[in-house]
């Protein structure tokens, strides 16, 4: 991950050490680190929200097509509903 992080230009090999169980760094270093990965975490999740937004964007705009067209059926349908005879039934 840090040498993911070097490569990135989000940090340089003198801003840490590695050692045999741990990671040093220097001071304010993983303030910085925690800074980029609430950053990165908003743009993720912001993404990850937009996406859900649109998916469900897609059942609204269904549900819509299909009421109106259920409305243009009844308004056709209403005349001819009118125009009926209507018998009474004993």
């Amino acid at each position: 991950m840090l040498a993911r992080l070097v490569r990135q230009k989000h940090l340089t090999d003198e801003n840490f050490r590695v050692g045999k169980t741990k990671v040093f760094f220097k001071a304010g270093i993983v303030a910085s680190l925690e800074d980029y990965r609430d950053l990165r975490l908003a743009e993720l999740i912001t993404g990850f929200q937009a996406q859900i937004r649109w998916y469900y964007r897609g059942f609204d705009v269904k549900r819509r097509r299909e009421q109106l067209t259920a409305l243009k059926v009844i308004h056709h349908n209403i005349p001819s509903y009118g125009s009926r005879k209507r018998t009474r039934c004993p």
